[in-house]
């Protein structure tokens, strides 16, 4: 009998070790647990934050491209109405000189019919 109840207090003190061990365990299944859902927060942060800038970039690279387009149109009109003004230039020009050579020419007959007489 002594050695029964020897025999059961050994068993007792190590269901109150396992139990005590099990209790530990579960503490630390519950911090992990609380880790990885921090570490799962953080992820997800993460990846919101990636997918906010991965969109961000997508707008910006479509707005710079916009603006590229506005300002390449921009430019071959400035270059159409700077040859346009050339060429209206050149045509003034012409007439100026035309209108000039006839002048010279209705002075010079003038000049030359007053000499004559």
């Amino acid at each position: 009998l002594s050695d029964r109840l020897v025999s059961m207090d050994g068993t007792k003190e190590t269901l109150v070790k396992t139990t005590e061990e099990l209790h530990k365990t579960i503490e630390d299944l519950h911090k992990t647990k609380a880790e990885l859902k921090i570490e799962k927060d953080s992820l997800r942060r993460e990846k919101e934050e990636g997918d906010y800038l991965r969109e961000e970039s997508e707008r910006l690279k479509k707005e710079y491209l916009e603006s590229v387009a506005i300002f390449e149109a921009e430019l071959d009109r400035a270059k159409l109405d700077k040859e346009e003004v050339r060429n209206a230039l050149s045509n003034e020009v012409e007439e100026v000189r035309n209108a000039l050579g006839n002048e010279v020419e209705e002075v010079k007959s003038t000049l030359g019919n007053e000499v004559e007489e």
